[in-house]
């Protein structure tokens, strides 16, 4: 009898190791397998210890049993124990497959298997990416958002470390519990000191890691979920990958050869946003610093387009000219053609005259003149004068020294 009660409990193992093939490849083949064993495994023990119920089965062990359990394996025992499913409740048909589709209702998170071939264990709580697969199963490699090869496809957080070369289990949805949230774990995924509630993002300097500043340009922004508690032991991330977008990733913006100080141009004919160079959009290229007259005219704004300005201010040798350095011209059919001419003198001279005057000098007297007479520096005689053009004696004249003139230029 004692050589059946190990030729029964090598059966066992090898049922339970093929378990947990399925578990990992859901190979339908490993589960029938699994099942024939445990037929064998339990027709042997009957013929052992004559048992007609669970109770008299060696790796069975049933302790006040109630209504709707289920048999739990105990892989520390190797023990099937009775008890009631995980979660607070029975796990039963009615209440995990309410609808009878024989798919699961609810769940506290998704997980996919995949490979670890990075050359070092990926630890939990690491998010990764796809890098590429082997095999049937995803590659899985630590994300970053500093790079779109390493964001873009973020992936999940792993679920529990995966040694290099083996298959494990990340989490692409849902809650990760017993966590320790804190940066001086034995094997942190974070540098931040992280509260409850906080908002996660994938970091853009650490491979692998979380933060709680949000990342900015250049990075990449990639959401990865919330805190619901911290803790050395008990720590709980609810994961929700959202990857961020570049511009040129929105479905109604088309970018093509982009270029250095391009703008983005809505296009009414497509629909779209499109990135468009200056001269094609305004013709001519931009202005990039202030331009001289000789460009102004090259431009097409001639010298005699018309030039408004705030202000002109001059230097002694920056208007120049033997009689009439600043012309303003009148236009259109109007009578009169200079409306106003601004006269000075070369250098500053004693006995020299800077005359402004306004309307035609065809004749004596059909226009005016405001004129400032220079005597000399500090001279009582320099005065300002109003008086018409081609008289020689002004109307009204103020001296220096204080002195009203009227119809001559002597005290």
């Amino acid at each position: 009898m004692a050589e059946l009660d190990i030729i029964a409990s090598e059966l066992l193992k090898s049922a339970n190791e093929a378990d947990k093939n399925y578990a990992k490849t859901r190979d339908q083949s490993q589960k029938d397998k699994a099942t024939r064993l445990r037929v064998i495994v339990q027709n042997l023990k009957t013929l052992t210890l004559g048992a007609s119920d669970l109770n008299g089965l060696s790796d069975v062990t049933l302790t006040g049993v109630t209504n709707g359990q289920i048999l739990l394996y105990d892989g520390a025992t190797e023990q099937w124990i009775n008890g009631s499913a995980g979660g607070g409740g029975d796990m039963l048909k009615s209440v995990y497959d309410v609808d009878n589709t024989g798919v699961v209702d609810n769940a506290e998170a998704i997980s996919i298997i995949g490979r670890n071939s990075t050359g070092a264990t990926l630890y939990r709580g690491t998010i990764v990416y796809i890098s590429g697969s082997t095999g049937n199963r995803p590659n899985f490699a630590k994300a970053q958002a500093n790079a779109e090869a390493t964001s873009a496809g973020t992936f999940g957080v792993v679920r529990d470390d995966i040694a290099n070369n083996a298959d494990g289990f990340v989490t692409t949805l849902g809650y990760l519990d017993n966590l320790d949230t804190r940066t001086v774990a034995t094997h942190p995924f974070t540098d931040v000191t992280l509260a409850d509630g906080d908002t996660v993002y994938l970091h853009p300097t650490v491979a692998g890691y979380i933060t709680n500043v949000k990342p900015s340009a250049p990075n990449h922004i990639v959401y990865v979920g919330k805190v619901t508690r911290t803790s050395p032991t008990n720590g709980t991330i609810v994961y929700r990958i959202q990857n961020g977008y570049e511009l040129d990733e929105i479905h109604d913006v088309a970018i093509s050869s982009k270029a250095n100080n391009d703008l983005l141009v809505y296009e009414s004919a497509t629909n779209l946003w499109k990135n468009k160079t200056f001269s094609a959009i305004f013709g001519g290229t931009p202005l990039v610093s202030v331009p001289t007259l000789d460009q102004v005219t090259t431009a097409g704004n001639t010298t005699t387009n018309a030039i408004s300005t705030g202000k002109i201010t001059a230097t002694d040798t920056g208007i120049s000219g033997t009689t009439r350095p600043f012309n303003a011209v009148a236009t259109g059919a109007q009578t009169y053609v200079a409306i106003a001419a601004l006269y000075a003198p070369n250098t500053n001279v004693a006995g020299r005259y800077a005359i402004f005057t306004y309307g035609t000098e065809s004749a004596a007297g059909n226009s005016a003149e405001l004129r400032f007479y220079y005597a000399g520096n500090n001279n009582s005689g320099s005065r300002l004068e109003l008086a018409f053009n081609g008289y020689a004696n002004p109307v009204l004249s103020a001296t220096v020294g204080g002195n009203v003139l009227i119809g001559t230029t002597t005290d």
